[in-house]
């Protein structure tokens, strides 16, 4: 029984403990699926529900919010449990809130029950993202944790793949089988709860005990607003805060205002100004061909940003990031019929989007930099708490804005606020180098 239990633990310490790439997929699959389920299929499910474009935004808005209690998350990770534990707790809350899900979407009147629980599930892919984050910079080595970006997109889009293309096109086939809008994502939800207490299950084998786990001090709550306010405070004495809070929350606000009604226009009937795309059509354009045109978007601007810097390509990325919203606007005026044309207009939006993006992600993480030039976490939570209350307050009032004046006008009216990602993308500063590679000495 010794010898047995020696080895179990040996090959723990040898195999799970030194490579992370024994639990690094289990763990960011898991990370990012939930942010699909929260962002994406929740605004599907309300829709087929038959809620109004107004109501759908509003609801999954608010749903950022525990993503805005960020920096109150990573010292609470660190100090209180492990991390290990701490992604353990919120699998299986996840996976719990999800079985809920399924149980409460057949009801009569679902759409109360159906926002807490969605809500139970961002509270905990808020503090699991906190506590994979941590146990990722203190179990994985520094080779690996240099490639963090690549690492953390694949895996978010891999999750994409799943929840935004097989999982919608799964529920829209039930959907067409049954008749029964409502027991199809019911059955949806079990599956996704089923697959969280698999992702449980590999963590549990496989995430690694014997790392630096935290403060095993007695926590006091002196020290743990100390760690909150630290981070904050140094942010706001920063002579250029001002500079950062427009930049941060001004710069994606195109996006912000489009992402959600984006999706709406593609599953919005015909007579409502949408494209009147069904479940398996838009899995088919949005979670094949734009998780595959993000991937590459991605890849380009990685590729371009680390071998000249962010400087060169700042206005080429911030207009791919912005103008190309001009395509919604395209589809709105032509309402093809034609699959391939949307898929085309989707792939070449994603791609650009995608490609551009990648001068905020650098600009952010150039911007929560210490004294040292390394980048800080609770910096860096700082500017992601920043940037999601722009995402929910674009959020909440871009269903109204879509009602009251249709596709085609908001449409228009997303291309003019390109104009302020232009003028706080010209107001801040980023090194022109950041982001570039260095090469390594042979």
């Amino acid at each position: 029984m010794t010898d047995t239990a020696h080895t179990r633990i040996s090959w723990r310490q040898t195999w799970a403990g030194r490579h992370p790439w024994a639990w690094i997929p289990s763990a960011f699959l898991a990370k990012g699926l939930t942010m699909v389920v929260i962002t994406t299929l929740s605004l599907i499910a309300f829709k087929r529900l038959g809620l109004d474009n107004a109501t759908i935004t509003l609801y999954v808005s608010c749903l950022y919010l525990p993503w805005m209690l960020k920096p109150l998350f990573t010292p609470l990770v660190r100090m209180v449990l492990t991390r290990r534990l701490w992604m353990l707790l919120t699998e299986l809350l996840i996976a719990a809130a999800l079985a809920a899900l399924a149980f409460v979407t057949p009801a009569k009147d679902p759409v109360a029950s159906m926002l807490i629980l969605l809500g139970v599930m961002s509270l905990g892919s808020a503090l699991h993202d906190t506590a994979s984050d941590s146990l990722f910079r203190v179990a994985a080595s520094p080779r690996i944790r240099s490639s963090y970006g690549g690492i953390s997109s694949v895996f978010y889009r891999l999750a994409l793949l799943v929840g935004q293309g097989a999982l919608v096109m799964v529920a829209g086939n039930v959907e067409t089988l049954t008749r029964d809008v409502p027991g199809a994502w019911s059955l949806l939800f079990r599956l996704l709860a089923g697959f969280y207490l698999l992702l449980f299950v590999a963590n549990l084998l496989l995430l690694p005990h014997r790392v630096d786990v935290g403060d095993k001090r007695r926590v006091r709550f002196a020290d743990y607003w100390q760690r909150v306010n630290e981070p904050v405070a140094s942010f706001f004495h920063r002579s250029d805060w001002w500079r950062v809070v427009l930049f941060t929350g001004l710069f994606i606000l195109p996006e912000a205002l489009a992402g959600k009604v984006s999706t709406l226009f593609l599953l919005d009937a015909g007579h409502a100004g949408g494209l009147g795309l069904s479940p398996q059509e838009y899995g088919f354009v949005m979670g094949t061909i734009g998780v595959f045109a993000l991937a590459i978007g991605g890849y380009l601007g990685g590729k371009a940003v680390h071998r000249t810097g962010v400087g060169y390509w700042r206005w080429y990325m911030v207009a791919a990031f912005t103008l190309t919203n001009a395509f919604y606007l395209l589809l709105a005026y032509l309402m093809p019929s034609s699959l391939f044309v949307i898929s085309l207009c989707v792939f070449l939006r994603q791609l650009s989007s995608a490609f551009g993006l990648t001068y905020y992600v650098i600009a952010l993480l150039y911007l929560s930099r210490n004294d040292e030039g390394d980048v800080r976490p609770a910096n860096l939570s700082v500017l992601v708490a920043l940037a999601m209350v722009s995402l929910m307050v674009a959020g909440w009032v871009s269903g109204t804005l879509q009602e009251m004046f249709g596709y085609k006008a908001f449409f228009k009216g997303v291309l003019c606020t390109s104009v302020f990602t232009f003028a706080v993308a010209w107001l801040m500063h980023v090194d022109p180098l950041a982001g570039k590679r260095e090469r390594r000495r042979r």
